[in-house]
């Protein structure tokens, strides 16, 4: 009787497991994190629950449910703003459910911001269609109108847990507000922290950067650094800085709610909507001898995708007689200019065009203006005086170039329709120009930008058809390869970024691009074995690139996805081990942590 019982246990064991597990382990295995999370949940373990619901999340980043269910755990916890954290994450992916939004209004009242609690339950009131449970929202929305308090509070008032002996956080995190420091004991960060709550954020910043002299890699130099970047307004350098700290023990809560509403908030600031280019404007009037080279101009990255199409050409200075008068005031102007004195070097300039503007230089001095303008990012003063070239000396040796930096500077600041409307005169009025190749991969980068990926692959195809270079060749072929995978068409994609990263020796930043890229395809086709090979090249070729940790992260996957257990782990620790503050060495950790963990519970899996 006593052997009857226990085969029974057994056989109730294996019976719940296979209905609990799918019959296909390789599509189970990422749901089977977000099943035992919900059993934790269900036996109150939230700690349990919140280990296994973020091992879900790091094979879908994007699975509101875990998101959701992690908030619920936090709320639980008392945790209030993980738990907001978590559950805007979730309304981010999946903003019709209801039960997301009214969990997420519970995470806001509970830190006192009633105004956003109550706009999350009118949203939840709108689209919920069960009558009994809008009846119980409109209830909890009365509740919370008769709460409210004359002030609103904009920010969380909750500070973590004190038992955390070395620190505490003054104030939840905010994108918008004053940068709050942990108040830590460490005496070589004390420094910083006064500096940072004194909004000394330049002087904080040189601190962190002598700390990181003396102790590189230290978790919470890294982090002052970006409370003070945040001050600065240096939100791109900020965002990176909180991210190398997201997995330390003592500081990764704060740094990742900063992480979480900042990559929620507006496009960054010092990111420009439309061109993603760099201005250039190569001379077409005089010999080399005649002319001197302005540094390359910085790239503006681009909204929509994360890799930027830069024009590798250098802006140039025109002049047109360096011994005549007018010639040798630009060659002061010049001279201004490079001292780092572009104030009075555009005064020259005006002067040049005012006095003489009938003289060889005058035409010079106005594309000159614009180009100045242009590498200072001050558009709107660029656009006037490289109209004035085309209308005035529509003749002019320097009309086309005018023309393309025209372009440029209307995208700069904005106004895609007027960019458009010049790109595609110059590409009427200049067909075989030096520039053409140019001014058509930007009007590709701005459809680009924009999402118009067909309208932007056609225009990259016309750029193929003329371009002369290898270099350009392989740039044109990495954007179309690019368009494709914006259209989620892999196998496309791979045909143009295969052409793009054949040349082993080019060094270029769209070859670099294109062998990440087609890495990336190949895993996306699930034609693993390519694609390992690519991550492989791709690290080979470009070890510095920032794509390198992504890169060791997706190799331990498919390593992990084939079975190869100490393959993936010794790619793991690699990738730790080399590259411990980046974002992708924190999820490495935890799929490492998946593969000794797979390895215990491979019975119930198979």
């Amino acid at each position: 009787m006593q052997k009857t019982t226990i085969y029974t246990i057994i056989a109730f064991v294996f019976l719940s497991a296979a209905m609990l597990f799918s019959q296909n382990p390789s599509d189970d295995m990422e749901l089977i994190h977000y099943r035992l999370g919900m059993r934790h949940y269900k036996a109150k373990e939230y700690t349990k629950a919140v280990e296994a619901f973020n091992r879900m999340l790091t094979f879908r980043p994007g699975h509101a449910p875990s998101h959701h269910m992690l908030g619920l755990c936090y709320l639980e916890q008392k945790d209030i703003p993980q738990a907001i954290s978590s559950l805007r994450k979730a309304a981010r992916f999946d903003g019709e459910n209801t039960d997301v939004l009214k969990a997420l209004a519970d995470g806001y009242a509970a830190n006192n911001e009633k105004e956003k609690a109550m706009a999350q339950l009118r949203l939840a009131i709108d689209k919920e269609k069960n009558s009994d449970k809008k009846s119980k929202f409109e209830k909890d929305m009365a509740m919370l109108l008769g709460a409210v308090k004359s002030q609103q509070a904009t920010t969380s008032k909750t500070a973590y847990s004190a038992k955390t002996a070395d620190s505490i956080v003054v104030a939840a995190p905010s994108a918008q507000s004053k940068p709050q420091p942990f108040m830590s004991k460490d005496t070589l960060l004390v420094r910083a922290a006064k500096l940072i709550a004194d909004s000394s954020y330049q002087e904080a910043l040189k601190e962190t950067r002598f700390l990181l002299t003396k102790h590189p890699g230290k978790p919470g130099a890294y982090y002052y650094a970006a409370l003070a970047r945040l001050g600065l307004k240096q939100t791109k350098e900020a965002l990176y800085n909180f991210k190398r700290v997201v997995a330390d023990p003592q500081f990764g809560k704060s740094a990742s709610e900063y992480v979480s509403l900042l990559e929620t908030a507006a496009p960054l600031k010092d990111v420009k909507k439309g061109l993603n280019t760099t201005v250039k404007a190569k001379s077409e009037k005089v010999d080399s001898s005649k002319m001197a080279a302005v540094d390359t101009a910085k790239t503006i990255a681009p909204v929509s995708t994360q890799f930027v199409f830069p024009i590798t050409d250098k802006l140039n200075f025109v002049i047109e007689d360096t011994s005549a008068k007018d010639g040798q005031r630009m060659l002061a102007a010049l001279d201004l200019y490079l001292a780092e004195r572009p104030d009075p070097a555009i005064n020259q300039l005006r002067s040049i065009y005012q006095t003489s503007p009938r003289s060889k230089e005058a035409d010079n001095a106005l594309y000159n203006l614009g180009l100045i303008y242009a590498k200072l990012r001050l558009w709107d003063n660029a656009v006037p005086f490289l109209s004035k070239v085309n209308k005035e000396y529509p003749g002019s040796d320097v009309a086309a170039a005018s023309a393309a930096l025209l372009g440029h500077s209307y995208a700069g600041r904005g106004d895609a329709d007027s960019a458009f409307a010049v790109f595609d005169r110059f590409i009427a009025k200049y067909p075989g120009n030096s520039k053409s190749l140019e001014v058509i991969s930007a009007k590709g980068d701005l459809l680009f930008s924009q999402g118009k990926w067909p309208a932007a692959q056609s225009v990259y195809a016309a750029g193929l058809a003329i371009a002369a270079t290898p270099s350009s060749k392989i740039e044109m072929n990495q954007k179309i390869g690019e368009c494709f995978w914006k259209q989620s068409e892999s196998a496309k994609a791979v045909e143009y970024l295969k052409v793009a990263a054949a040349d082993s020796t080019s060094t270029t930043e769209s070859a670099q691009r294109a062998v990440f890229r087609l890495a990336d395809a190949y895993f996306k086709i699930k034609n693993f074995e390519n694609a390992l090979r690519f991550y492989r090249q791709a690290i080979a070729r470009f070890p510095s690139s920032t794509d390198v940790p992504w890169a060791l992260y997706q190799m331990g996957n498919i390593h992990r996805r084939g079975g190869q257990a100490d393959a993936a782990i010794k790619v793991y620790d690699r990738l730790i081990g080399e590259y411990p503050g980046s974002y992708w060495a924190s999820q490495a950790k935890w799929q490492r942590d998946d593969v000794v963990w797979e390895n215990d519970y491979k019975e119930i899996l198979r």
